[in-house]
Formats: structure tokens, C-alpha cells, sequence
């Protein structure tokens, strides 16, 4: 069967679920808008993770490399700055975004196209933007379903003030972010450098800086005047070469790292003592990092008085995302073992796509194709869906009566070789304009007492 037989947008528990959290969002002020499908390939290759840079979906098109876009984020940034520049006056702004986003993810049944709910706010600064961006991801599903929830949330500026302490920088800097994305922080770290390895042998590494720098110049000016060397350019020379030397210069420190590391993720984070054990393990390591702590702490109270439960959150101080954007506060929501919600604070991303300074500005995306697989079946006595079959004119008034229950109906002649066949509930209007149904007779005066019936047949039709 082609994947195209069932496009996920044509689901019906997926359109029931996006009108909820749509209508949730712009409860809270947040509004629609409409981002490209297609952008530059380097507008998400810049702050992009090793796992989504080899999943884009990228073609080139008169010279030029571009992408279909793999979230909103970046293109609601770009938007955003393209927007207030010509003023400099950068307002806060409440942005909520729907559709498909594209990863090429082969080894999956729905391969290239994914749907994505995405919720920005641009502008704001502080604990009570990131306790509302997160309060609203979790509490828009709270709002929908009961199923049990797990939150994880972690900081990325305290991961990076740990790898600042210990002079952790650049590229190395950029694969222990993605290593933590991409797999537990008590897993080994692995250098993909071929000439270099991670064992006891660690500290026996030296680097002369000014012999490396010699090397670097001498063959530098040998593919200068040669013009490449071994197929490559003299820029790729000097990139491969320094971030050798990056490498070799900093390897030493990597224990450290997995070290306090494996020390961090053995902390309880089902409760907020962890704040005080992480408050004083990382000052018997001589890292100072109380005022984070303590912002972090009060973004998780405030956000418990907009609807967060806290008895469903777990602090992962390690938790990082695969997009490198992210600068501060980071979560996760998973619904039945599933990941249905990420999203985190990005400060730097507005400069980075064009502003003249920092922005501040955090977010989060519904990944609505999980989301629907685990919250699809929850009930919606709102949406009851029943054909109503008549054969005069005089009967269309069971159809405007019925949809002031709010239920979909749809209406077909009697005298059809069609069936309603998407419908469970089926009622057909008599000639004396009553509706007989489960061996009852019902009139548009007793409307109420057919609409308890319908309800209590179409909820165990749901449940079978």
C-alpha cells in the first residue's frame, strides 16, 4: 500500500486535535501565521545538530542550495527580524504556526513528511516567558487528555558553563552538545577524529602550540603557491588542521567532562532537592552557577500557578536538543512513551539570522504525528459525527437542530446506493418527521432525550 493512501492530515482525531491546541494558543494570545515551506539551506544548516544536518531534505535550484523546511522555528525568526528591522523596533510577538515540516528519515515508514504544531514568543525576556512557553506545551495536553505525562527539563546554559569551567570550546564544544542530543550522558564519548581516542593514554597528550603553528604556516604557503594539496584548498587545510589541533589541545579535558557528567545524571531529579545537590556538587567543583540555578528553580514554580503539574516533572540537568539554537531552559514532553512535545530558550538565533542584537526568544513544536498516535482515541463528545438521511425538504431541520449539539452532520438523500460509511452514528428521518432510534420514536421536542442516546452509543462504539 502507498504511504500516500493515508496522508496524516487527513486524519480526523489529528484535524479534532489541532483546532484544541490551536484554540488553546490563541486563549493565550498567540497568533497564526504563515511560514515558507522552502528556505536556504544555510538558514537551518547554521545552528543545526549532526543528526538533522544529515536528515534535511535539500536540492539545489539556480545555484542557489535550498530545503524544505524541518520545523518553524528559524523561518519564524528570519520572519520576525525581516519584519521589525526597517524600524528597529523589535515588539514582543506571540507567533503559532501548522503544517509540514520534511526530514528525510528513510528508515521510516512515513519517510519524508511529518506534521508540526510550532508556538514562538519573540521579544520576551525571563522567568515568567519560559514558565508560560512551558505551562502552555503541557497544559494544552492536560486540557485534552488523562493520560500520565512525563516532563524532562533541562538548561543548556549550565551544560555550557560546565564545559566553559573546564575550557571546552568550539568545535569539541559543538559534538559533546550533540553526543548529550543523542544519546544518555552516561554513554562513552565518542571522537569521530581518527587520530584521536579516549582512553588511558589521555594525559600522556602534549601539544606544542607553536610547532603545530609552524606546520600550519609551512603548509599553507605550499598550497598557496600550489594551489591545492591532497584535493583540498587551502581553506579546508587550515580547517582541517586547526580543529586537529582544537582537538589534540582539549582532549585532555574530556574526562573531566564524562566524569561530572556520569556524577550529575546519578542525581534524583523526580523532586526539587536535586537543586541542592546540583547547587553543591558543581561547587565542590569550583563551578559557579547558583544564580542559574535559582532561576531555573522559579521558572518551574511559576509555571506550576499556569497549569504545570510538578508531580510529572523530571529535572535532566544534562538534556540537550539537536538543534544547537538552544541557549537556556530545555523540556521534553512524552505522552504513552511517546515524544510529543521539545522545545527550549534560543537568545542568540535572532542576530544570527540578521538582527542587530540579541533577541530573546523561546519556544516549543507539537510533533503531531506521536501526538496523535498516543492521544488520538481520547473522547471529544463535541464532534459526534452522524449521517442523517431524509427524503424532503422539511427534514433539513433535524440537521440545523443537531449541529446546535455542536455534533458533524452530514446529510444524504434515503434513496441512495451510497452508504455514509465514515458515520458510526446513522439516523433516518421518518415520514412523520420523527427519528426511531435504538426502538424509541424521538421529535424535535424531545431532541434532548435522542441526543443522551446517541451520546451513550457512539462512546461505546468509541471504545470498542
Amino acid at each position: 500500500m502507498s504511504q500516500f493512501n493515508h496522508l496524516p492530515f487527513e486524519n480526523p482525531n489529528l484535524t479534532k486535535l489541532v483546532t484544541h491546541l490551536h484554540d488553546y494558543l490563541t486563549m493565550f494570545g498567540y497568533q497564526h501565521i504563515q511560514v515558507p515551506a522552502i528556505g536556504e539551506a544555510s538558514t537551518f544548516l547554521q545552528k543545526a545538530g549532526d543528526q538533522i544536518t544529515s536528515n534535511l531534505v535539500l536540492f539545489e535550484r539556480f545555484g542557489k542550495e535550498l530545503a524544505l523546511r524541518p520545523e518553524f522555528t528559524a523561518l519564524a525568526v528570519q520572519r520576525y527580524v525581516q519584519e521589525f528591522s526597517r524600524s528597529r523596533v523589535f515588539p514582543v510577538v506571540r507567533w503559532q504556526m501548522y503544517g509540514s515540516v520534511f526530514l528525510d528519515r528513510s528508515f521510516d515508514f512515513r519517510k519524508y513528511q511529518h506534521m508540526s504544531l510550532g508556538a514562538e514568543l519573540i521579544g520576551m525576556d525571563g522567568i515568567l516567558a519560559d514558565a508560560e512557553i512551558l505551562a502552555c506545551a503541557v497544559d494544552s495536553l492536560k486540557t485534552y487528555t488523562d493520560l500520565p505525562m512525563v516532563i524532562s527539563v533541562g538548561h543548556v546554559r549550565m551544560v555550557e558553563t560546565i564545559l566553559s569551567h573546564y575550557g571546552i570550546n568550539g568545535y569539541l564544544r559543538t559534538h559533546l552538545l550533540n553526543h548529550l542530543a543523542s544519546t544518555s550522558p552516561d554513554a562513552p564519548i565518542e571522537l569521530s577524529s581518527p587520530q584521536v581516542a579516549l582512553d588511558e593514554n589521555v594525559k600522556s597528550i602534549q601539544v606544542e602550540k607553536d610547532s603545530m603553528k609552524q606546520l600550519l604556516d609551512l603548509v599553507l604557503d605550499a598550497s598557496e603557491y600550489g594551489g591545492t594539496m591532497g584535493g583540498r584548498t587551502r581553506s579546508e587545510i587550515a580547517t582541517r588542521l586547526s580543529r586537529q589541533t582544537e582537538w589534540a589541545e582539549q582532549l585532555s579535558l574530556i574526562s573531566k567532562v564524562q566524569s561530572i557528567f556520569q556524577e550529575i545524571n546519578q542525581l534524583d531529579g523526580s523532586n526539587f532537592t536535586v537543586f541542592h545537590d546540583l547547587h553543591s556538587l558543581l561547587r565542590r567543583k569550583g563551578i559557579q552557577a547558583d544564580d542559574l540555578l535559582e532561576e531555573w528553580e522559579a521558572t518551574l514554580k511559576t509555571a506550576q500557578t499556569l497549569g504545570l503539574p510538578l508531580d510529572a516533572v523530571q529535572i535532566i540537568p544534562l538534556l540537550t536538543h539537536n538543534w544547537n539554537y538552544y541557549t537556556g531552559i530545555v523540556f521534553n514532553v512524552k505522552v504513552d512513551g511517546r515524544l510529543v512535545v521539545s522545545g527550549g530558550r534560543y537568545d542568540d538565533l535572532c542576530k544570527l539570522l540578521g538582527a542587530p542584537f540579541d533577541i530573546p526568544a523561546v519556544g516549543f513544536a507539537y510533533f503531531m504525528d506521536e501526538l496523535t498516535h498516543a492521544v488520538g482515541h481520547q473522547q471529544d463528545s463535541s464532534m459526534i459525527e452522524v449521517a442523517l438521511l431524509v427524503d424532503t425538504d422539511s427534514m433539513l431541520s433535524w440537521g440545523m437542530k443537531l449541529r446546535q449539539l455542536g455534533w458533524v452532520v452530514s446529510i444524504y438523500p434515503k434513496r441512495t446506493d451510497r452508504s455514509p460509511i465514515d458515520s458510526k452514528i446513522i439516523l433516518e428521518v421518518s415520514e412523520d418527521g420523527s427519528i426511531q432510534y435504538g426502538g424509541q420514536s424521538y421529535s424535535l421536542n424531545t431532541i434532548a432525550e435522542l441526543a443522551l442516546a446517541v451520546e451513550n452509543t457512539y462512546h461505546n462504539t468509541e471504545n470498542l
